[in-house]
C-alpha cells in the first residue's frame, strides 16, 4: 500500500495534487517538495501502516536532501521536522 501511495508524489500526479487533495490548497505556488511534505503530513495523520510507512518514505527523503530540507524548514518551521520523528516512532522504525 505505501508503495501505491508514493505514486502521489511522482509526476504527473504531483502537477496535480492541488485538484486530488483540496485540503492542500494553501500550497499552491509552493515548490514540489513543500507539497510532497503536505502530502506525507496528511498521510501520516492517518490511522493505517501504511500511511505512516508512506510518509516516513517521502519526508526521509526530502529531510536527506540538503536543499529540500531548508525548504521545509523556511516555509513549514521546524513542525515538520517534529511530525517525522513523531511519525517514525509511532512504528518503531
Amino acid at each position: 500500500m505505501a508503495d501505491v501511495l508514493e505514486h502521489y508524489v511522482r509526476s504527473p500526479l504531483i502537477e496535480r495534487a492541488l485538484d486530488i487533495f483540496p485540503e492542500l490548497a494553501d500550497a499552491a505556488g509552493y515548490p514540489v517538495s513543500i507539497r510532497k511534505a503536505l502530502i506525507a503530513r496528511t498521510a501520516g495523520q492517518q490511522s493505517q501502516r501504511a500511511h505512516h510507512l508512506f510518509a516516513d518514505r517521502v519526508l526521509t527523503k526530502l529531510i536527506d536532501n540538503p536543499q529540500d530540507r531548508q525548504q521545509l524548514v523556511n516555509v513549514l518551521g521546524s513542525k515538520v521536522i517534529h511530525f517525522f520523528l513523531e511519525n517514525r516512532s509511532s512504528f518503531g522504525s
